[in-house]
């Protein structure tokens, strides 16, 4: 039985995606260089990964609004690129996050010599950076043609479900997002048995305080709730149109054809409901992660003085309110 979502929802338009995206965007983009800086690799890499997708959605969506036409075909290549990555890239630096903040709170003392620091931001690179990667590579298996172009989301790919499709693509997301439960009940168990001991270790500053923590726990907390069921439902939306796996010649015949969809088309395929949650999921992390994360006080008054540096520099007057660098 298909279910033909277009009869029963109605979906934002488009405009208002464009705007939250770009917003999303710049959310990243804000405290970015801030962890980079202080070689926090889940965390800048999850700000990385998020903001990407959002300014690649944003670009799609500015690019095809109310149109399907085949305007950058090389743009799209690039574009399906990040739309795999997609997949894996948030799941994965949650599970890089969720794993580290388990390491140091079992950890019986902290991190200070330079060859294991080096091995740990070497271990988390790779997974942060390797595993989405890997997934642009391995995703050519089961592609169906170049890309498609569906009208206001622009560029995407056209993955036919078949067993090859599920292993290498689709079941990522779930066995990650499951990893990351492990890791993240692990570490709340831990946190709420050894809470004196963490606190003592961090105390000099070299960790996350306990509030931090708790930040950290609840923003990756939150997106374990969202990859785990959202990855269920696309496996299972997908699997309605399974196809029996044929050979590489079959999957790709007729590789370089370019489909497009209309909006008024694709709004009613089974998989609508999916390509929407897909592209708002991302803002929402955005938004989620600044909301926890990125507005602490810390970081506020490295935003008023990075504000300072910049009207400075243009040779304009601060306000009053920005002048004093520990002010919140």
């Amino acid at each position: 039985m298909s279910i033909d979502f277009g009869k029963y929802v109605s979906w934002p338009p488009n405009e208002l995606f464009i705007v939250f995206s770009f917003v999303a965007f710049i959310l990243c983009i804000l405290p970015f260089p801030f962890y980079l800086q202080a070689w926090n690799v889940g965390t800048s890499c999850f700000c990385f990964w998020v903001g990407l997708a959002c300014l690649n959605g944003f670009i799609n969506a500015i690019i095809w609004n109310n149109n399907m036409i085949d305007w950058a075909p090389v743009w799209c290549d690039i574009s399906t690129r990040i739309i795999l990555s997609e997949n894996v890239s948030i799941p994965i630096c949650c599970l890089v996050i969720n794993r580290r903040l388990y390491c140091m709170a079992t950890t019986t003392s902290v991190i200070t010599l330079r060859y294991d620091r080096r091995r740990a931001i070497t271990s988390d690179l790779l997974l942060c950076l390797g595993v989405p990667v890997l997934q642009m590579i391995i995703a050519l298996v089961p592609m169906g043609n170049r890309f498609s172009i569906y009208e206001d989301i622009g560029c995407a790919t056209h993955i036919p479900c078949t067993w090859v499709s599920i292993l290498l693509i689709n079941s990522w997301p779930l066995v990650i997002g499951l990893a990351s439960a492990y890791y993240c009940i692990r570490c709340l168990v831990v946190l709420n048995r050894y809470r004196q001991r963490i606190r003592e270790i961090h105390s000099g500053g070299s960790g996350p305080n306990q509030s931090m923590y708790i930040r950290l726990m609840l923003m990756t907390g939150s997106e374990m709730l969202f990859t785990i069921p959202l990855s269920s439902f696309i496996i299972w939306m997908n699997t309605r149109g399974y196809r029996p796996w044929i050979s590489w010649d079959d999957v790709h015949a007729d590789f370089l054809r370019v489909d497009k969809y209309p909006a008024a088309l694709w709004h009613t395929f089974p998989l609508a409901a999916s390509f929407e949650v897909t592209r708002w999921f991302k803002i929402l992390a955005a938004f989620l992660f600044f909301g926890l994360y990125g507005m602490v006080g810390e970081f506020r008054r490295k935003y008023k003085k990075a504000f300072r540096d910049v009207v400075e520099w243009f040779g304009l007057s601060t306000p009053h309110k920005f002048r004093s660098e520990n002010a919140e």
